[in-house]
């Protein structure tokens, strides 16, 4: 299976066509039901799910790498000429009454994506978990960029932290164009580090 990534022309992003593929991909290839061990961790089976995704993609991309490291913002990466397709797994257990995911540092996302060859996708699993399998229920791609505003939001973590709001409200657009979402993620920004000065101004104030 090879690459056919589209031309970076007026914002549009690069490689739609190769997102769903992957998409399709995982959904025709992955199991429905994966056997695991009794007395496994809910960290451990997010694990599982990653390392099926991922040797997956490995397997069907002869450019397809592993992460470079540990703290790498991708669980896997794909290669073509000068494009670079980072993807991210991220796993959600169905029966959680709540999930808030963090992405990515906004710094880090911010450095990533100035130039315009690179991109970031994620890969979100859905499943259920009964003590001896995991039921695997959906599997959806997309590029960060398609991911809505509504529900995303930005944390108070580090230099900030891109966050889902609600992974059972996740909402996808994906004829939003690359270049406007970007002008959106600055603003927000801005947004929440002029809320957060004026936290931390109110802090000094109190001593």
């Amino acid at each position: 299976m090879g690459i056919s990534w589209v031309s970076n022309m007026h914002g549009i992003n690069t490689g739609i066509l190769e997102i769903e593929k992957i998409e399709y991909l995982l959904n025709t290839e992955m199991p429905d039901y994966i056997p695991v061990g009794r007395g496994i961790m809910q960290r451990g089976v997010g694990d599982i799910v990653e390392a099926h995704v991922r040797e997956l993609i490995i397997d069907n991309y002869p450019n397809a790498k592993y992460p470079s490291s540990p703290r790498s913002i991708e669980d896997g990466e794909i290669q073509s000429d000068d494009i670079t397709l980072k993807l991210d797994i991220k796993t959600h257990n169905l029966d959680a009454s709540f999930s808030r995911p963090n992405l990515i540092s906004i710094k880090r996302l911010n450095d990533y994506y100035k130039d315009p060859n690179n991109s970031l996708a994620y890969i979100f699993v859905s499943y259920k978990f009964d003590k001896d399998n995991i039921e695997i229920f959906d599997i959806s791609v997309a590029y960060i960029e398609h991911i809505k505003w509504d529900s995303l939001s930005i944390g108070n973590l580090g230099k900030g932290q891109l966050q889902v709001n609600n992974m059972h409200k996740i909402e996808f657009d994906l004829t939003q164009k690359r270049n406007e979402w970007i002008d959106i993620f600055k603003d927000e920004v801005i947004l929440y580090y002029n809320k957060l000065t004026e936290k931390i101004e109110k802090w000094k104030k109190s001593f």
